[in-house]
């Protein structure tokens, strides 16, 4: 009989600490979800992260088709709390279209997971929180190691990981985490089995307790997972869907300045030695020095962007960063009401940028990241309408405003943008339009 089953282990660490596991076992899931790699255009869809109201991250699933032809989805709800129960459904989306799924309404629960398999490609999904329109991604596949910066579970706040298994076989994981106090591997959190299409969550402060500034590591030994953080920052939630990989470099295209908001990028260091950072900030006509900081080893720390004196809050800045070791790293962006969190953008050869909520965009732009200039198509198509497409030249190492080079008077609202190159060399950002400026980012999606 499915179930949901509650565990609760103690460890003692100088002091007692409680961590409960909330694990959802499913049913049988007649078809089957194939997964492809993350970078493809895929028949298979997952998403993770989404919450009850209570739960902070509570929103809808919007998919977005950007072919020229219908696709029907065969979607399955599932949710912790649901008593074994899901929900699975079909539904059609026009050509240039979106459709929107909001899980709470299928199912009752604490936190959710939906799978959804394609009947074709072209199909890209992301998930939308609805108190303050954070998004997030989807994925096309489980992986078998991720990443995430910048957790907290500092006094009101909270983090929590949640896990779902998209496969037919038991997924068994181990988290390991990087903050200022150093390097943690809790005995609780090691072994973990995930069951077919299974979810579980798991709250880091009940082994991490009032830290700020957390870097968690998810390790599958068998198997692979879907996985996604929820941080709630008082009435601030945020889904981090992390990264796959480490990285000597990257890029934050658009970093709030202005007054009255905050940027903090952490950068956490899983190796065993240092990590020097040095950070490059271009900000208009502004020359800014280059900063570095460094990072101790199995630890985390942040480079505060705003406020900060050398930075003048003149809009978004383009904080770009090298490090002497492989780290993984988020952004913590925020206003008066509190921070969003978001993983370093990715570089890729294909982006697709598409407007959820019907706000348009404050800024969108894409970055080439090569040494050499290179041609990008740029298909622009309001929702339900074909596209139409122009090519843009970026030259080495520049950005290009989306909004201005497609001549959008309506900050591209209720449109969908598609960006391909030839090679990986794009990184494609955005944000809503806000006050202060520059404070939302939004989601973008891998487009192949």
């Amino acid at each position: 009989m499915n179930r949901r089953i509650l565990m609760t282990a103690v460890v003692l660490v100088g002091v007692a600490t409680t961590i409960v596991l909330n694990q959802w076992v499913a049913p049988s899931i007649e078809q089957t979800l194939t997964s492809s790699q993350p970078t493809t255009q895929s028949s298979a869809l997952y998403c993770t992260g989404l919450t009850s109201a209570k739960g902070g991250a509570f929103g809808e699933v919007v998919f977005v088709n950007t072919s020229d032809s219908a696709r029907t989805l065969s979607t399955t709800v599932a949710a912790l709390g649901a008593h074994g129960a899901t929900v699975t459904s079909t539904m059609t989306i026009s050509p240039y279209a979106q459709s929107v799924l909001v899980p709470t309404r299928v199912l009752a629960g604490v936190a959710y997971a939906v799978a959804a398999t394609v009947s074709g490609g072209g199909v890209y999904a992301q998930e939308v929180i609805g108190k303050n329109h954070a998004e997030a991604p989807c994925q096309s596949s489980g992986v078998t190691q991720w990443f995430a910066s910048g957790l907290s579970t500092a006094v009101g706040s909270s983090a929590r990981l949640t896990m779902f298994n998209p496969t037919a076989t038991n997924a068994v994981f181990g988290v390991k985490t990087y903050s200022s106090s150093g390097f943690a591997q809790p005995a609780p959190l090691q072994g973990i089995s995930v069951p077919p299409h299974g979810l579980v969550q798991v709250d880091l402060g009940h082994q991490l307790v009032n830290q700020a500034q957390i870097g968690a590591e998810v390790d599958v030994l068998r198997g692979s997972l879907v996985v996604a953080a929820d941080q709630l920052v008082g009435s601030m939630a945020s889904i981090n869907t992390g990264s796959t990989t480490l990285a000597t470099s990257g890029a934050l295209p658009l970093v709030p300045t202005n007054q009255n908001t905050n940027a903090t990028v952490v950068f956490s260091n899983p190796s065993s030695q240092p990590a020097q950072v040095t950070l490059d900030v271009a900000l208009g006509h502004f020359t800014i020095p280059t900063q570095t900081i460094d990072v101790a080893s199995f630890s985390s720390t942040t480079f505060v962007v705003t406020p900060n004196n050398v930075i003048p809050a003149a809009g978004e800045a383009h904080v770009s960063f090298t490090s002497t070791q492989a780290i993984f790293t988020a952004l913590r962006s925020g206003g008066p009401k509190g921070p969003y969190l978001s993983p370093t953008p990715m570089v890729g050869a294909a982006w697709t940028l598409s407007d959820t909520t019907g706000r348009g965009f404050g800024a969108a732009t894409v970055t080439n990241t090569s040494t050499r200039a290179t041609l990008v198509s740029v298909a622009v198509n309001a929702l339900g309408h074909s596209p139409t497409t122009s090519t843009l030249r970026l030259g080495a190492g520049q950005t290009a405003s989306l909004i201005s080079f497609t001549g959008s008077k309506n900050k591209l609202a209720h449109s969908t943008v598609q960006v391909r190159a030839n090679s990986a060399v794009l990184v494609l950002a955005a944000c809503a339009i806000t006050t202060p400026r520059g404070i939302e980012p939004q989601s973008v999606l891998n487009g192949g």
